[in-house]
């Protein structure tokens, strides 16, 4: 019975390292894409406001229906 309860505290260290391990691994793996979406964004925004000298770019778009009919 004491063996049992010395292996929890074992079992879930390992868990919730694997789970930081795998959460930073997920964050290296995807940090181009957040980096290159974040680029983007103020690409965009850049373009918009100093550029073309607009401040309201939903102007510019189509009106977007409704899923409603």
């Amino acid at each position: 019975m004491q063996r049992k309860r010395r292996i929890w505290p074992i079992v879930l260290s390992i868990v919730v390292g694997v789970l930081v391990l795998a959460s930073v691994a997920g964050y290296w793996y995807l940090r181009p894409l957040l980096r290159t979406g974040t680029g983007y964004a103020a690409h965009n925004l850049c373009a918009v406001t100093e550029v073309a000298d607009r401040s309201d770019a939903q102007d510019d778009l189509p009106p977007t229906r409704s899923c409603r009919t």
